[in-house]
């Protein structure tokens, strides 16, 4: 098998603009819901929180590949990609027959155990018994995906996936506006368009990339054995972030039953997805490279590209976050529009975000470093590293310091957000030192491989 070779903006633009597109499908599902009722947003958002729970299992899998394809397509063993692709599938497959058999089986008692709203909890089960049965589609997408750019084909995966958003906004808007159909309707929109993502991967896969399999000495289990240990703590890490998401709402509950506070989060949240879009690609493509690098044992290239990836990274991310808080009344108007609030609620709402955008700028120039450093030493074998050092990060100060900063000062969701900063400079300094001291060098999964 030939390998596609590519340049670093060829890999990025792709990126940029599927996860532009992503971002700008997820906001405007979340607007479109306002039109049905709070309660239907309040229950997709905690039905998505749950099941972004339960998907971590395939984060083992998925990421772990982006390291074998890449490090395997930079040593020229392209071949191997392929039976690595197979055998993940595989895999990746047979999880997800049990998580969606885990879903259908408990996923209904879960909902009415942490809603205590039984309206909401109707349709948070819904909506995640239908969008759960797209488990297999959810399961292969990021391997097929990370696949197809290892060997080059970096349109494809962008091609899939706006063809899935376009088809996803415009069957929500006939289910919300034309059928009335509510969020039945929104899951099925979602359960479609991940089975055409799905499916434009594999056509395309099969269009535009050989059949056949290299023979190789590398087995299946060495395959499955360094999948696992290049994504295990990438799921780890994925779950204690969500876990540290889970408490901040809680306390954010606990602090403000009113819910301002935590629609003042949920706002930001949406505000700074759009600076983040460019280190977000940035970090995929450049972990891709890194890999390349890797696998050729060019080590002095790989960090080179990521600290210039980092530079341009924060800076970006500090440009594009400077112009939100130069003009922050313009975009929170068009999420308060849509929430419907009016008079002092909708004032105190304004007056807790603005105090915090200042600080959620600091927090996303530098997540945009760790983003990019971060992914690059996964890639490079380096996984584990990353992972504990996340690990005891997010418990000590996202957790422990949102308790801390919360109760101890009585700092509210000021706290919260100083507690994310500490979190995210931990981890940028660990990061950064490993990179310069070179230390993942001695872990990269390449070995000489001889065709039988």
């Amino acid at each position: 098998m030939e390998l596609h070779h590519h340049r670093f903006s060829s890999i990025f633009w792709p990126l940029f603009v599927e996860i532009l597109f992503s971002v700008l499908v997820s906001i405007s599902d979340t607007l479109m819901l306002y039109a049905v009722s709070p309660q239907a947003v309040a229950a997709v958002g905690t039905s998505i929180t749950y099941l972004n729970f339960i998907n971590v299992a395939f984060i083992i899998l998925s990421n772990g590949t982006l390291a074998i394809f890449t490090q395997y397509a930079g040593a020229k063993e392209v071949d191997l990609t392929r039976k690595a692709a197979i055998t993940t599938i595989k895999y990746n497959l047979l999880i997800a027959v049990g998580i969606t058999a885990l879903i259908f089986a408990l996923y209904p008692i879960l909902m009415n155990l942490i809603i205590e709203d039984t309206s909401i909890a109707s349709l948070a089960i819904e909506y995640g018994l239908i969008v759960g049965g797209a488990s297999a589609f959810i399961a292969i997408n990021p391997i097929l995906a990370n696949y197809m750019r290892a060997l080059g084909h970096d349109k494809s995966p962008m091609i899939a996936n706006l063809v899935a958003n376009v088809v996803n906004i415009s069957l929500n808007y006939v289910a919300i506006f034309i059928l009335e159909l509510g969020v039945i309707g929104v899951a099925w929109a979602t359960f479609i368009a991940h089975f055409l993502s799905t499916l434009v991967l594999i056509i395309l896969a099969n269009v535009h990339l050989p059949k056949g399999i290299g023979e190789s000495t590398v087995s299946p289990k060495q395959i499955m054995k360094d999948s696992i240990f290049i994504g295990l703590p990438s799921a780890i890490e994925s779950f204690v972030f969500l876990g540290a998401m889970t408490v901040v709402i809680t306390v954010l509950n606990i602090l403000d039953p009113s819910g301002i506070e935590i629609s003042a989060r949920v706002t930001v949240e949406h505000i700074s997805r759009f600076a983040f879009i460019p280190a977000a690609a940035l970090a995929h493509a450049t972990a891709i490279k890194t890999g390349f690098y890797v696998g050729g044992k060019s080590y002095k290239k790989a960090e080179k590209r990521i600290l210039k990836a980092s530079l341009i990274s924060m800076i970006t991310t500090l440009i594009l976050g400077s112009i939100i808080l130069l003009i922050p009344n313009e975009i929170i108007s068009i999420f308060t529009t849509a929430e419907n609030l009016h008079g002092d609620e909708l004032t105190e709402l304004i007056h807790v975000i603005e105090s915090i955008l200042w600080i959620n700028l600091i927090i996303e120039a530098i997540r945009s470093v760790n983003v990019i450093i971060g992914e690059s030493l996964k890639v490079t074998g380096d996984a584990w590293f990353v992972g504990k050092i996340s690990f005891i990060s997010l418990l000590t100060f996202a957790i422990g310091g949102t308790l801390f900063f919360t109760f101890v000062f009585s700092l509210d969701i000021l706290g919260i957000f100083i507690a994310l900063a500490i979190d995210e400079t931990v981890k940028c300094l660990f990061f950064s030192y490993r990179l310069i001291t070179k230390k993942w060098t001695s872990h990269t999964l390449v070995i000489p491989i001889k065709s039988l």
